[in-house]
């Protein structure tokens, strides 16, 4: 039994929807579906997050090795059209900050050097290239050519986070690599809190 069976079968046992088990887990129903499809698998501590967010514990009977691949940039990219919602979006996205920040120094550059398709909002294939180059930077690792192409900036400023307060902090505090891309975020709010 894999990661996707495992999954559909916790939610046959339990009732629940992939929009409920993604709320109880602290993740989008979008990313639910993907394990569930197999076209993404879970850590074994994520997959033991979700099954038990649902209620249910595993037993391990047997133990099959499944290398783990963490979330590329790329895979972000092609995640994001399928967010129903802007907190869907910002949950991928610090799923993938959060998968970033546990890989290994070697395994970083590989996670941004793949072009990502567009996310389908200009908005989004902005921030997609200021991730790349602010991580990049803060890594010590060059940031890949792709980051620099036209469509990963803004004309206009965004902001993610659109309360007057925040857009005056985000004014004041977003990361240059943001900001010179017309995406005005606050640093706090790059982080799974």
């Amino acid at each position: 039994m894999d990661a996707a069976d495992v999954l559909r079968e916790v939610r046959r046992v339990t009732g629940l929807t992939q929009r409920a088990l993604a709320t109880a887990a602290g993740t989008t129903q979008s990313t639910i579906a993907a394990y569930e499809s197999g076209r993404k698998q879970p850590t074994t501590g994520t997959l033991d997050r979700i099954v038990r967010a649902a209620g249910v514990e595993l037993s391990w009977a047997v133990v099959r090795r499944t290398p783990y691949r963490p979330m590329t940039l790329a895979d972000l990219a092609a995640a994001l059209p399928s967010a129903e919602t802007e907190t869907e979006r910002r949950l991928l996205t610090l799923e993938f900050l959060q998968e970033f920040d546990g890989a290994s120094a070697d395994t970083r550059a590989t996670l941004l050097a793949e072009r990502p398709a567009g996310a389908g909002d200009p908005h989004w294939d902005a921030l997609v290239g200021a991730l790349a180059e602010h991580l990049a930077f803060h890594c010590g690792i060059a940031y890949p050519p792709w980051a620099e192409d036209a469509d990963r900036f803004l004309d206009e400023w965004w902001f993610p986070v659109n309360a007057p307060a925040a857009r005056a902090a985000a004014i004041l505090h977003a990361p240059a690599a943001f900001a010179r891309r017309g995406v005005f975020v606050e640093r706090r709010d790059l982080v799974r809190s």
